[in-house]
């Protein structure tokens, strides 16, 4: 495959935040902007990488972001005090704590710049979920009193909450139906929602805490209930924590816990409908020795901010931007001769291959197979292009080149050079500048993979197999 594309899921780019040995990135818009807490002081990060304070209330020394909406307001905590507030324009909005109480936490913002989460006492005896809005102010959503504990984890555009009651049943919340118990999957006794999108599908697990190894993803919707999510890969701990609006959704996986909070051989997954489950660091392209631990943030557009430990040891704030694959739209052979395949072969890595003959060429330096593709960008700008081509050749002693066209010096410009394989091995080439490889005004995207003879071959008419 020449650029093959999965519908179901994205590659992803990993960019370190650059700070260090320890971030929090709690958040991201839909038009790139994150929300960062280095040094106990919330920012707002620009898609430039410019850093705003978001500030914190009157007689505070700090703030951790929390929560971002589409609008670029910010949930967060006010240090010393631990007031949780909401930041629209430059206007700090103070949700305040219940009396008596002393720790709070914003976990979502909707983009009517409500609010929800949790306030809890000095000696952490109860916890209580909370809906808060300019017009409402902060309104209890579950009962309050010693050794209840609930937690509001998202709210969507409609001002539907979801999270855990008092009852360790997952909950739905309305200003106009109010609290209603959503139960748990047959066999289990407690259960969770910890996101909601626009369209009211919620996610979150159902489990029985008794057991260490059987926490059950499951999607919520008014007229279907709780769902189980289906077989996780063999992992027994499925903890859905994210939906967005393309049903999408992200969260972490295990063994089982040991203790109250540690979930072995942990990782994060993602999940859509009809697709199912995958190890998100099977779709990262440069993980580079890092590990991925926990995501923290996922956006309409299948971007993602989460905690990562570096190859150091450290744990730093990571951008995980989805990469847009370009499938070719047409191909031509311009050096060699055509044996078998069609354009479709180049469409999926399914052993089906476009197989193309050496062929005369004009000169010794041209190779006697070349292969152009041509695709169109959903972007004129883009800020990373790769060329991706799954391949192989009959014989050793060949190179493989993949090559872009900058259409602004209208010269092929190479990008990979590498001996050809004689199994199927993927190859990807990096274009820098990358918008010079984008025709202004159609987007259109052209490459050639070319292969050359190195030293002697074991076939005449040797052959180059695209999958």
């Amino acid at each position: 495959a020449i650029a093959a594309s999965t519908a179901a899921f994205s590659s992803y780019r990993m960019t370190d935040l650059g700070f260090n040995p320890y971030t929090y990135a709690a958040g991201i818009t839909d038009a790139g902007q994150i929300i960062i807490s280095p040094g106990n002081q919330a920012m707002l990060r620009a898609p430039d990488g410019t850093l705003t304070p978001v500030g914190q209330l009157s007689g505070d020394t700090g703030s951790v972001a929390t929560a971002i909406n589409n609008l670029g307001s910010v949930g967060a905590i006010s240090l010393n005090s631990n007031d949780p507030f909401v930041k629209v324009g430059p206007t700090l909005e103070n949700i305040g704590l219940p009396a008596g109480d002393a720790h709070s936490s914003v976990m979502w913002l909707n983009d009517n710049n409500a609010a929800v989460g949790w306030t809890e006492d000095e000696n952490y005896l109860h916890m209580t979920a909370y809906y808060w809005s300019a017009a409402t102010g902060r309104l209890a959503i579950c009962g309050s009193g010693s050794n209840l504990y609930s937690i509001a984890y998202g709210v969507n555009d409609a001002s539907e909450v979801v999270g855990i009651g008092t009852n360790g049943h997952a909950f739905h919340w309305d200003l106009a139906n109010g609290l209603a118990d959503l139960g748990t999957l047959s066999g289990d006794s407690d259960s969770n929602l910890q996101s909601i999108n626009d369209a009211g599908v919620a996610v979150g697990y159902s489990y029985s805490p008794l057991s260490s190894a059987d926490y059950h993803g499951v999607l919520w919707t008014a007229s279907g209930g709780l769902v189980a999510m289906g077989a996780a890969g063999g992992f027994n701990v499925v903890e859905p924590c994210y939906i967005n609006g393309n049903g999408l959704v992200a969260g972490d996986w295990g063994d089982e816990y040991l203790g109250e909070s540690q979930l072995m051989n942990p990782g994060i997954f993602l999940w859509r409908a009809g697709a199912g489950f995958v190890a998100l660091s099977s779709l990262v392209t440069n993980l580079g020795g890092y590990t991925i631990e926990q995501v923290n943030g996922l956006n309409n557009n299948d971007a993602m901010v989460a905690i990562a430990q570096n190859p150091s040891g450290s744990y730093v704030a990571v951008l995980l931007t989805p990469m847009d694959v370009v499938d070719p739209s047409s191909y031509s052979i311009f050096r060699g001769i055509y044996a078998s395949g069609s354009l479709s072969s180049l469409l999926a890595i399914d052993g089906a291959y476009l197989v193309v003959k050496a062929g005369p060429t004009l000169n010794t330096s041209e190779a006697p197979i070349t292969v152009v593709v041509n695709g169109t960008s959903s972007t004129s700008t883009p800020s990373d292009l790769r060329l991706s081509v799954t391949a192989h050749a009959n014989t050793p002693n060949l190179s493989q080149t993949i090559q872009l066209w900058d259409f602004q010096a209208s010269a092929w410009v190479t990008v990979s050079t590498q001996a050809a394989t004689t199994s199927n091995s993927t190859r990807v080439g990096l274009g820098l500048n990358p918008a010079r490889f984008v025709q202004s005004g159609t987007n259109a995207i052209r490459a050639r993979v070319s292969w050359k003879q190195t030293g002697p071959t074991l076939i005449y008419q040797w052959s180059a197999f695209i999958d």
